[in-house]
């Protein structure tokens, strides 16, 4: 299945209403792309894709990292710590 900015109209508590309603729908083993700029989206996520733009990407830094987990690629990633820093996100 895939979610392209699904909740990006939401407010937040419509936004976790859906969330859980589409986890709780999805059959066991079930794949989902979710593609989200509001990174409380992938609170649910259990592997994190993350596409830097060009301009980001020095020689030695990749455009795609895929990392396990939210705090993970908090730890790691400075883009994705400065995205969620502004958006008042803390991985759990």
């Amino acid at each position: 299945m895939i979610a392209d900015e699904a909740t990006s109209a939401l407010d937040s508590i419509s936004e976790a209403h859906v969330l859980d309603s589409l986890y709780a729908a999805l059959p066991a083993g079930t794949t989902m792309l979710m593609i989200a700029h509001r990174l409380s989206s992938l609170y649910g996520c259990d592997k994190v894709l993350m596409v830097r733009p060009l301009e980001r990407c020095a020689p030695d830094v990749p455009q795609v990292t895929l990392l396990s987990s939210l705090q993970e690629l908090y730890a790691s990633e400075p883009l994705f710590r400065e995205m969620a820093d502004s958006q008042g996100f803390v991985p759990r």
